[in-house]
């Protein structure tokens, strides 16, 4: 019952800032925005089979905590590095974003006998942000850095629930600072912008 709950409460969360990334774009049109609303409506979907009660595909739900993070982390790292290598034209990380997305639903749905453990990369991949982060956040000491950062760090410490022997209450915390701060990257890029920049990444 209580994963019912757990994934009951993960998917209105990400329904919730899907709905708030979907106003952001509608004021604003921006793939990096939009990368993001994506990023929250497959959260939700891939979340439903978890609030079926008594739903119990070990399979789905494997293949679900397998795939399941990768196009969330990816595109935290993918808005990371766009910014460390300061890119005007968004368009090339957009289309990476949504080719990680595509595989990681196909290999979801689909029952297809691969099993390449991306689990594995997670930890990498959260490495290499957290330290592009630390040195944005050094070097130009602006606040959607930072909220990237502890993004990145929430999101890794909820992925780890198994390790650390974290109880929900951790886990519902962590997903939720994760979402906040997400969506803080662009509320206080906006804020610092201004009239004069559209956000902050094109600094």
């Amino acid at each position: 019952m209580g994963s019912v709950l757990l994934g009951t409460y993960l998917s209105l969360l990400s329904l919730v800032f899907a709905l708030f990334f979907s106003y952001m774009v509608q004021r604003e049109i921006d793939k990096r925005k939009l990368m993001f609303l994506l990023v929250f409506v497959y959260s939700f979907f891939i979340r439903i089979p978890t609030m079926i009660p008594g739903f119990e595909n070990i399979q789905i739900q494997s293949r679900i905590a397998e795939w399941g993070p990768l196009p969330v982390i990816s595109a935290i790292l993918i808005a990371v590095l766009s910014n460390l290598l300061r890119q005007k034209d968004f368009n090339k990380s957009f289309k990476m974003f949504l080719f990680i997305l595509a595989t990681s639903a196909v290999m979801i749905v689909l029952p297809l006998p691969v099993s390449l453990h991306p689990e594995l990369l997670y930890p990498v991949i959260s490495a290499v942000t957290i330290v592009a982060s630390g040195y944005l956040i050094w070097s130009r000491r602006k606040v959607p850095d930072l909220m990237f950062l502890l993004a990145m760090i929430c999101f890794t410490l909820a992925e780890v629930k198994g390790i650390v022997n974290s109880g929900i209450e951790f886990v519902v915390f962590a997903y939720t600072c994760a979402h906040m701060f997400l969506a803080l990257v662009f509320i206080t890029a906006r804020e610092k912008g201004g009239k004069r920049r559209r956000h902050f990444f094109c600094s």
